[in-house]
């Protein structure tokens, strides 16, 4: 990562940062969905920012990944096992239960060759946990307030629909096996901004 990317990670980086209601799914909700779909096996954590989320899986076994050398500090000081690097530069043997992806896919431009990777790590019965923005949402149809990450320069790439990305996951051999929006719009995730998505493999 060079100089005039990193200011981009300073925001959720932060160690004081708290979830953004609406834009990355609250902490909780993510465990919700961990607890839920695969409660026990490794994690990996994709884009880990700060650590907050793995710091509160510290039971189980984890590694996050964080380019940012402010999220990778920040992680280090909560004692957590991370590597600072991109990763198309990772490579492991290990397949992982559960593969977190907050905030991660909409920051490439060829989504699907990520996710092609990504399955490549995930174990036969493991889960991937993806959040990505909503083209379709309320809030752009009548050009409401945008959030706090796309005010100085959007670094979003990938933004599809819910219909586009499960296009895209049906094609790469996954499927989605939950999908919910953010706040009040748990239940209508097609009409939320952010949309959070729980994968599988297909059974192939």
């Amino acid at each position: 990562m060079n100089e005039r990317e990193e200011p981009l990670y300073e925001h959720w980086c932060n160690p004081d940062y708290k979830t953004e209601f609406l834009h990355h799914p609250l902490e909780k909700d993510v465990l919700r969905l961990v607890n839920k779909y695969q409660p026990s096996g490794s994690i990996l954590d994709l884009g880990c920012g700060n650590g907050n989320i793995l710091a509160l899986l510290k039971n189980r076994e984890t590694l996050g990944l964080e380019p940012s050398k402010i999220g990778y500090r920040q992680c280090l000081l909560k004692g957590l096992n991370v590597e600072n690097k991109w990763l198309e530069y990772f490579k492991s043997d290990k397949k992982f239960k559960v593969i977190l992806m907050l905030g991660f896919l909409c920051q490439f431009k060829e989504p699907g060759d990520v996710l092609k990777k990504v399955k490549n790590l995930l174990d036969k019965n493991g889960i991937v946990i993806v959040t990505l923005r909503n083209k379709r949402s309320v809030r752009r149809w009548f050009g409401l307030k945008k959030s706090i990450h796309e005010k100085d320069g959007d670094y979003t790439f990938y933004a599809p629909s819910y219909k586009e990305f499960k296009k895209l996951c049906n094609w790469l051999g996954l499927e989605i096996i939950h999908a919910e929006g953010g706040g009040h719009l748990r239940n209508h995730p097609s009409l939320s901004l952010t949309i959070t998505y729980v994968l599988r493999r297909k059974n192939e």
